[in-house]
């Protein structure tokens, strides 16, 4: 295999620390400053957590990368057909992130279309009644079904109130789901739940939502205000939304750009 001469010029400094902008070297290659903040940058944008790396880890790590690049190149396994169909997805990926989603890096909603969303998928304090059934045992489902539509019927008409019912049904109720909760935004909630629950007033119970083990029915006791907190990642949410559909608004119109080369079959 091909000698890869590998210096580096630091020993126990912090990049910050060297004079030079070249900080090492990988066979002919040199590498710099600009290099390994370039590296970081790029573990960023793949979600890899690197606020805790130092800048003498992340300059070995890009050595790292690049020696096992050209050890991989050495014994031709850029040739592969793997390796070429990874390269084709890099290169999608970089493409999209060019063309379409740098027009969005620094979009920022108005304070309106956050408050707006918001008002649409608020956090809220929920309490659930559930009661739990077998799908593998005959007659299970109904029977749950109907003593759930009881407990409904006797809280709606204020025969027993809803905790009441939560401790009329503990040992039919399942843990963790049965009870108050606190917070929750309505978009972490399952999507059956949440859409039960959008447009519900306060206090008002939900129809009966089936889940996979039981039925429950729930009300939502407080929504809470906006909070700074949460209208960023709104924004964020927003941003991502938009993202997705500029991405396919685009992908569309390369589509009728090489219309007559693509053949479906």
């Amino acid at each position: 295999m091909k000698r890869v001469f590998l210096a580096l010029v630091f020993a126990g400094y912090m990049l910050s620390d060297l004079p030079a902008q070249t900080v090492a070297q990988v066979g002919q290659e040199t590498i710099t400053r600009a290099d390994v903040v370039k590296f970081k940058k790029q573990l960023q944008e793949s979600n890899l957590y690197v606020s805790t790396m130092t800048d003498d880890f992340l300059l070995r790590r890009l050595i790292d990368a690049k020696i096992a690049i050209m050890d991989a190149k050495s014994m031709k396994m850029d040739q592969e057909e793997d390796a070429k169909n990874a390269m084709d997805t890099a290169l999608y990926v970089y493409y999209m992130s060019k063309v379409v989603d740098e027009k969005f890096k620094n979009k920022q909603f108005s304070d309106k279309d956050v408050a707006l969303y918001y008002s649409n998928n608020p956090v809220i304090k929920i309490q659930r009644l559930t009661y739990v059934f077998n799908p593998k045992i005959k007659g299970s489902i109904d029977k749950a079904r109907t003593q759930m539509s009881i407990l409904r019927s006797e809280i709606k008409s204020k025969q027993i109130t809803f905790e009441e019912a939560i401790e009329k049904v503990n040992d039919n109720s399942v843990p963790g789901l049965t009870g108050t909760f606190e917070k929750v935004p309505l978009l972490a909630l399952p999507q059956a739940e949440a859409i039960q629950l959008n447009g519900l007033k306060l206090m008002e119970i939900s129809p009966i939502i089936q889940f996979s083990n039981c039925f429950a029915i729930t009300r939502i006791l407080k929504m809470y205000p906006l909070s700074s907190e949460y209208s960023g990642k709104i924004n964020n949410l927003l941003k991502e939304k938009t993202l997705i559909k500029a991405r396919e608004s685009y992908l569309n119109s390369l589509r009728q750009k090489y219309s007559t080369i693509i053949k479906i079959y």
